[in-house]
């Protein structure tokens, strides 16, 4: 629809934290969006197999057993997605020292 996103919801969100994160989202390129979506999404899904582990019957083997791999599959991509903003601030570093001569390079 290409259109942002107070043409569907108004000017006012409703939280102020909200409007910041839609901010920066906005700035970050596609490819740093994507990750943070891919963090975000793999973190939420996380959280509701949690919900779900933690209102199973300890002694329910196989609901937990299905449970805890449905966990396990959203943490690789959570994973990868850390290890990426990881890396990339890490290079940010190493960018910033070679130009303020902080480095013994």
């Amino acid at each position: 629809m290409n259109k942002p996103i107070e043409y569907f919801y108004g000017e006012d969100l409703g939280a102020k934290e909200v409007e910041k994160a839609i901010a920066l989202m906005r700035r970050l390129d596609k490819k740093d969006r994507d990750q943070l979506l891919t963090y975000l999404t793999s973190n939420e899904e996380m959280l509701r197999v949690a919900d779900k582990l933690e209102a199973t019957a300890k002694d329910d083997d196989d609901t937990l057993r299905v449970l805890l791999l449905e966990y396990y599959q959203k943490l690789i991509p959570f994973i990868s997605a850390l290890d990426t903003i990881r890396s990339n601030m890490i290079d940010s570093k190493v960018k910033i020292e070679k130009a303020l001569n902080l480095t013994n390079d």
